[in-house]
């Protein structure tokens, strides 16, 4: 069975589960009932039909495009691996580009609201040991389980070939430095004897 490493290869664009552009559309859609209600209610105690039709009209105006403009965010938010981090790209009209490097992950973490879990999905939060706070926490939201599970896994097999990299390389290190030591010492020994010899 392969790992999840070898099954994605690298520069696959993925999106997000479908099912976020619902919970965006959401935020605005329940305020929005809210206030047609009130307005419906406030134009039957005034009797002012006019001004109710146009205020909904106004609603139903806003909505449409705040769902085009959810549809959009949908399209626009990509991630996808490379061989040294994770990039996420999102925006409509200004697009963001965050390199998230393996070895600088920190924590993995999910977090599910409530419509989060009624849906099926969570927010994957990606922290980091940046010093900038701006670059601390990564989000992924609109995950379903499978995306997230693909999405850790990876990157853990990832941080794991890193460090094994870095471990290497560290002994390699400490190899050459015990070896440079030990030739030091045959000098300083070679010296020591050449200067017996001479007395």
């Amino acid at each position: 069975m392969k790992s999840t490493a070898e099954q994605i290869t690298e520069n696959d664009r993925f999106n997000l589960d479908e099912r976020i552009v619902i919970i965006w559309y959401l935020q605005l859609l329940i305020p929005s009932i809210i206030l047609a209600g009130i307005s419906l209610i406030a134009g039957q105690i005034v009797e002012s039909s006019s001004i109710v039709f146009w205020f909904l009209i106004l609603i139903l105006i806003i909505n449409i495009i705040y769902l085009i403009f959810v549809i959009l965010r949908y399209k626009h938010y990509t991630y996808y691996f490379t061989s040294s981090g994770i990039v996420i790209k999102y925006g409509i009209i200004r697009l963001d580009r965050h390199v998230i490097p393996y070895s600088g992950i920190q924590n993995i973490n999910i977090t599910k609201s409530v419509t989060d879990r009624i849906f099926g999905i969570g927010c994957l939060k990606i922290e980091t040991a940046s010093n900038d706070v701006l670059s601390q926490e990564y989000l992924l939201p609109g995950l379903n389980t499978a995306q997230y599970r693909k999405v850790v896994e990876y990157i853990m097999e990832k941080r794991k070939f890193k460090s094994n990299d870095t471990n290497a390389h560290a002994d390699s290190n400490s190899v050459l430095s015990a070896i440079q030591e030990l030739t030091r010492e045959v000098k300083d020994l070679k010296t020591v004897l050449s200067n017996k010899k001479d007395k």
